[in-house]
């Protein structure tokens, strides 16, 4: 079966960070919606962004088209007593993610044109009471090309 480039992009990028041993075993995880763990903290979400063509008129021929992928690595920490502490935990994952991703800005496929972080946005408490996280949400963005008639090709 054929996967969608895009999920292709996007596989390609988690393996990146889970390999790098930015966090413990089993603490990247793939859009994950459910409430954080302790066990599982300091973590990294990977999140699929817009797939956006890169003109907006259309391709200019008939056989291909490039996309703009944007894929979300949030940085997520289980909030430290201290602000300066917090900044740093998240600046480390941040640090990590970037590095990882960025050692091979094609993530080894060879329809990725190019790749490159993007927007940090600031950390963002979720949660109530002791069981807060905050949350630093990084982006990069990947250029790719795949067939018009087939976008898995």
């Amino acid at each position: 079966m054929s996967t969608l480039k895009a999920e292709q992009i996007a596989v390609a990028f988690y393996n990146a960070i889970n390999t790098a041993g930015i966090v413990a075993s089993g603490c990247v995880l793939r859009s994950n919606v459910y409430p954080y763990h302790d066990e599982a903290l300091p973590g990294i979400n990977v999140i699929l962004g817009a797939d956006r063509p890169v003109t907006e008129t259309g391709p200019d021929n008939f056989t291909f088209q490039d996309w703009m992928l944007t894929l979300y690595a949030d940085c997520v920490v289980k909030q430290p007593l201290s602000a300066g502490d917090l900044d740093t935990a998240l600046n480390s994952l941040r640090l990590g993610v970037h590095k990882a991703v960025m050692a091979n800005y094609t993530l080894g496929l060879n329809f990725v044109i190019n790749g490159y972080p993007s927007e940090v946005v600031e950390p963002e408490r979720k949660g109530e009471g002791e069981e807060q996280v905050a949350v630093m949400r990084t982006a990069f963005t990947f250029h790719y090309r795949a067939t018009i008639t087939d976008p898995s090709q």
